[in-house]
């Protein structure tokens, strides 16, 4: 699995340079980051591995301040985050996740074609475990609204994403 920690640790830096510096990770917040990634990463051990609230929290707290030039690593490595066995119980003890899944639909209506690309990704990764999916069903109505705005779309991925969530 290709975590993109470098890809954020780089955007962080052109963050730090930029109006958007108060958004960006400071030295705990990369500390902590990097461990996420570790747990992540190590998918032979997921059987036993332990995410940390505080590290939920931050990346979602990201997902949602870092403006769209900055946040395509972040979003992917939350792709990747869903297909965790332990991921579901984030949204449990958040509200049902129904903020994080605003905030990337959000996304998703405002963002390019390379967002609305992971963002399909990331949608279709509810799927990959019991309650994200049951999550996921409950919400389809507005996720099926946000995402037919582009089903006519030019790119053949973004089309493949909405296919591939329609027979999910």
């Amino acid at each position: 699995m290709d975590i993109p920690y470098s890809k954020v640790l780089e955007f962080n830096e052109k963050m730090e340079k930029s109006e958007f510096n108060k958004d960006a990770f400071n030295t705990l917040d990369q500390t902590n980051f990097k461990r996420f990634v570790d747990v992540i990463k190590n998918t032979q051990f997921y059987h036993n591995s332990v995410i940390s609230e505080s590290d939920y929290n931050l990346l979602t707290t990201k997902i949602v301040t870092w403006p769209d030039d900055f946040v395509v690593p972040l979003l992917d490595f939350f792709r990747m985050f869903l297909i965790h066995p332990r991921s579901h119980d984030y949204f449990k003890k958040t509200g049902s996740g129904l903020a994080e899944l605003n905030s990337i639909l959000e996304r998703f209506s405002k963002g390019k074609d390379n967002i609305k690309i992971l963002v399909l990704r990331i949608l279709n990764n509810y799927f990959y475990n019991e309650y994200p999916r049951v999550f996921i069903s409950g919400r389809r109505e507005s996720v099926l609204n946000t995402v037919s705005s582009v089903m006519d779309s030019d790119n053949k991925n973004i089309r493949s994403g909405i296919s591939s969530l329609l027979y999910k």
